[in-house]
Parts: C-alpha cells; sequence; structure tokens
C-alpha cells in the first residue's frame, strides 16, 4: 500500500497503469465543531475501478 498527501491546493497526482485494478480511499480530518462533544470530524470516501 502507498500512502499519498495533498498539496496545498488539496491535490494529488497519482501514476495509474493501463491494466489491474484499483481503489483508491481518502480521509479527509478537521477539528470539530464542538470540542466538548468530539476531538474530530472525519470524511472518508472510496473510488474503485479496473481496466483489462
Amino acid at each position: 500500500m502507498t500512502k499519498y498527501i495533498s498539496d496545498e491546493a488539496g491535490e494529488v497526482t497519482i501514476p495509474v497503469t493501463l491494466k489491474g485494478r484499483w481503489m483508491f480511499s481518502t480521509v479527509h480530518v478537521v477539528p470539530y465543531t464542538n470540542p466538548e462533544e468530539a476531538d474530530w470530524q472525519s470524511y472518508w470516501g472510496s473510488y474503485t475501478f479496473g481496466y483489462y
């Protein structure tokens, strides 16, 4: 598994070959608006695709 971190614009460049199966997963974590309820708010996403 390889990890990539976004730049200041929130963008990541990931090399993809033209054959294979791929899954990209992302997590965005920010401080929660009410620190008495929680420390962090997280947003998760995944994208899968394949070339054969």
